[in-house]
């Protein structure tokens, strides 16, 4: 490209860039499907005592919500890659916010399972990757930062809902706490979904880059392409198991931490702080993380987060005082932290 046409290409591009625009309502859009979520183990409880199940068959419920969100992540990430993101994120959003509405009104344990595992599985499975890789198609240059800001949206969405589930459940009951989220979720989800384009040529703009050159968006597809190579790689495949190894013990803890501590003596809306701090936590620690990663390197990290997990669970299996486990939620923010940090 000569001189020329960068700087044609440069003063085509209006001064708003709307890439801004997509980071904003992925953040919104992950802060109300993770943070609600992650709100399941303040429902733990009132869920065993409602249906008379044990520990194991409540916690299958979210084990399949959680198992269909990784397998079906791969296809929705497809899908979103030929019929854009907008679509994918409207479905997903109608059925993550009628799953939520639905629990409300279940009455047998069939229902849990089909309602919440199911049907909210299938439709958490096409946020995180569609969002993820949007993301990236709109940025080069601060790739990176916009990731950040887009994942940190979990983090303040536990802030914000494991209060507010837990102050729900102990004014009314958990249907109504399930109503109420429910109704939030449908509403907002649908509304930021329909901000969400595919990449930059949607609306006619350059993608940004350090040059501000369209040229980057092939070399943006070029990487794409570039799966088949990666598959071949060993390390690709240990990457693969470091993050199981990261989300598995950060999924179990958001499951079964309110319930544990609440066997311990603990009240269910103390109890749901819990969750509120490791969410707070986890966005100072994506930030110091990823400062840290960028300074002694990213697989240095990644064994300190792994230590600090095993230093977690070491704390809660002795933990009866309440500053017990929440001394437990900050150190294992850390786990949080660097699995965001080490996403984009």
């Amino acid at each position: 490209m000569t001189d020329s046409e960068s700087n044609q290409v440069r003063s085509s591009v209006p001064k708003f860039y709307y890439g801004y625009i997509i980071v904003l309502a992925a953040f919104f859009i992950l802060l109300l499907v993770e943070g609600i979520h992650s709100t399941f183990g303040i429902f733990f409880t009132p869920l065993l005592h409602e249906f008379g199940l044990d520990r194991a068959e409540t916690s299958g419920i979210a084990s399949i919500t959680m198992l269909l969100t990784g397998l079906l992540g791969i296809v929705m990430g497809r899908i979103s890659d030929k019929l854009g993101p907008r679509l994918v994120l409207t479905t997903c959003g109608v059925l993550v916010g009628l799953s939520l509405l639905l629990m409300s009104r279940v009455s047998a344990v069939w229902q849990l399972y089909a309602i919440y595992g199911v049907m909210l599985g299938i439709g958490r499975s096409g946020v995180m990757v569609p969002l993820m890789s949007t993301v990236a198609r709109w940025f080069t240059k601060k790739r990176s930062l916009m990731t950040g800001i887009v994942i940190n949206g979990i983090g303040i969405g536990s802030l914000i809902f494991a209060p507010t589930a837990g102050r729900l459940i102990a004014l009314y009951e958990w249907r109504t706490a399930y109503l109420v989220m429910g109704s939030i979720a449908l509403v907002f989800l649908l509304f930021f979904a329909q901000f969400l384009r595919r990449d930059p040529s949607k609306t006619k703009q350059s993608l940004n880059t350090d040059t501000g050159s369209v040229e980057s968006l092939t070399s943006l597809q070029d990487v794409e392409s570039s799966f088949k190579d990666a598959a071949r790689m060993v390390q690709f495949w240990l990457v693969i198991i470091l993050f199981f190894c990261l989300g598995f013990t950060r999924l179990t803890t958001i499951v079964h931490i309110v319930p544990y501590a609440i066997g311990t003596g603990m009240s269910s809306i103390r109890a749901a702080n819990i969750l509120a701090v490791l969410g707070g936590m986890s966005i100072i620690t994506t930030l110091v993380s990823g400062t840290l990663g960028d300074r002694i390197g990213n697989r240095k990290m990644i064994m300190i987060g792994f230590i600090m997990t095993i230093a977690a669970y070491s704390l809660l299996s002795v933990a009866r005082a309440d500053y017990m486990f929440f001394l437990a939620a900050v150190i294992f923010s850390l786990n949080w932290g660097i699995a965001s940090c080490e996403s984009p």
